[in-house]
Parts: structure tokens; sequence; C-alpha cells
């Protein structure tokens, strides 16, 4: 008799860990299937927006390019941003292996803008499943970035103002989204 219980006693576990196995997969599984459906629907809609964001990245570098020929000082601002914003760079290469990279190039040269964003849609199409929910303020951030280029063709007067205004919005930008990439990250695991 004392065999026997044994006996049954080894066999227990297995259909427990059989049985607990089986109910994580009821579980997980949809779950899965539904966030892999959100996660293609998003991509496709941040292919769209990236496409579009490639065109206004273009038309705020020619807007920048006119104000540099006409102003000196104006140059000499901008160029403290771009500083500012390639140092921001590599801290995206770092953490979000280079997703933000269009953000940051917004001053360069067209050459290296077109660059980032081939660069940025590798990093976006790898990291989409982290990303979920940031197209939104992502659209919001770039709408005041442009609304910043916009004042520096209409109001010079004002340009260094508004260009610092951009970099602290900038470093906002890293802050939450180092904050969102580690909820998420922490979401993930």
């Amino acid at each position: 008799m004392a065999q026997r219980k044994t006996k049954q006693t080894t066999e227990n576990p297995k259909d427990i860990v059989s049985g607990f196995r089986q109910v994580i997969q009821d579980l997980l599984v949809p779950e899965l299937k539904a966030l892999q459906v959100r996660v293609e629907g998003l991509e496709t809609e941040l292919r769209e927006h990236r496409r579009q964001t490639a065109e206004e990245f273009t038309r705020v570098w020619q807007s920048l390019t006119q104000l540099f020929e006409a102003q000196h000082h104006t140059q000499l601002v901008l160029q403290r941003i771009l500083e500012r914003q390639e140092a921001s760079e590599r801290r995206y290469d770092e953490q979000f292996e280079r997703l933000w990279q269009v953000a940051n190039q917004l001053l360069e040269e067209n050459r290296q803008m077109q660059a980032a964003l081939r660069e940025t849609q590798v990093a976006l199409q790898q990291a989409i499943e982290r990303i979920n929910g940031m197209e939104q303020r992502y659209d919001e951030q770039f709408e005041r970035l442009w609304q910043v280029a916009t004042q520096l063709l209409e109001e010079n007067k004002q340009m260094q103002a508004v260009l610092q205004k951009t970099v602290e919005r900038i470093d906002g930008m890293e802050r939450r989204y180092d904050e969102q990439f580690e909820r998420l990250w922490q979401v993930a695991t």
C-alpha cells in the first residue's frame, strides 16, 4: 500500500504541471494573437506617418536653409540646437536602437535626414511591439516642432526664445520616452 501512495504522488505533480501549462496556454495565446493584430495595425499606420514626416521634415529643412542665408545670428543658434540634437541622437541610439533619429536630425542636411529616416524605419519595424500608444504623442510633439519651425520664418526677432523652447520640449520628450520605454519593457517582460 505504501508503494501505491508513492506512485500516485510521483504521477500527481506531472499532472499538475501539465494542467498548469495548459491553463497558461489558454490564457496567453489569445491575448498574444490580439496584441499581434493590434501591432500590425499600428505598424501600417506608422509607415504612413513616417512617409508624411519625411515630407514635412524636407519642407522644414528648406525653410530653415532660407533663414540661415538671411540671419547669421540665427545660424549660430540653430547650430547649437543641432549639436544638442546630435547628442540626443547618440542617447537614443543606445536606448532605443536609433528609434528616434528623425527627431534628432531635424536640422541636418537633406542627405543626412534621408539616411536617418531609412535607419529609423528599420528600427521602428523592430520595436513596434514596444511602442504601442506612442504614435499620438509623437504626432502632437511633431506638430509643436512644425509650429516652431514656421514661427522661425514669420517672427525673426523671437527666434532665439522659440528655439530654446523647442530644445526644452525635446528634453521632455526624451524623459517621457525613457519612462514609456521602461513601462513598456516592464509590461513586455
